[in-house]
């Protein structure tokens, strides 16, 4: 099942992933969240959330929607912030491997509260700055919020979403789900 597959890729990016010398400053890190998840659309076996959302594709704005992936498996991520206590290697590590995951008929998709603006000046920014550099995989903005609602994923009282990843076949079924603070 491609979806064990993909869950193994998942894991080999998080593994290879640096330990994170931001986490528990700036008021995050191990920290209880009242995580009231209202009514979120997001479930196992159902139709992922479809949505419609700017984005930063290769440099460029562009406007991309879920089902448009249909036909592939996709790798939805969120983050909470650029630019702050949010380590950019993880997002570093999907997009260093996308090759992996599109021969698996696999699109990686990033996500964030921030706009296409902020984005666009984090690629723009080199990883030796603390930037996330060329970027390969689309990052998304959702200003609305309505999104990280959908998926379950927002932190109303903080302003910014959990991180969240979820696996959705090429059906467009959500197959997986993984939360973390």
């Amino acid at each position: 099942m491609l979806s064990v597959v993909l869950l193994a890729l998942v894991g080999a990016v998080f593994a290879s992933d640096q330990a994170c010398p931001m986490n528990g400053i700036f008021g995050y890190g191990p920290k209880a969240y009242d995580h009231a998840l209202g009514v979120v659309k997001a479930r196992i076996s159902k139709p992922a959330p479809d949505f419609t959302a700017a984005a930063v594709v290769k440099g460029k704005f562009e406007d991309i929607t879920l089902s448009s992936f249909k036909g592939k498996y996709v790798v939805l991520f969120f983050y909470p912030l650029d630019f702050t206590f949010v380590c950019p290697t993880e997002i570093i590590a999907f997009n260093d491997r996308v090759s992996e995951f599109r021969k698996l008929n696999t699109e990686v998709i990033a996500a964030s509260v921030d706009s296409k603006f902020t984005h666009l000046a984090w690629i723009n920014t080199p990883r030796a700055k603390g930037g996330l550099g060329e970027m390969d995989i689309p990052i998304i903005s959702d200003l609305t919020r309505q999104i990280s609602r959908d998926y379950g994923v927002m932190l109303e009282d903080e302003g910014h979403t959990l991180r969240g990843l979820f696996i959705i076949d090429d059906k467009g079924m959500l197959r997986q789900i993984t939360m973390n603070d």
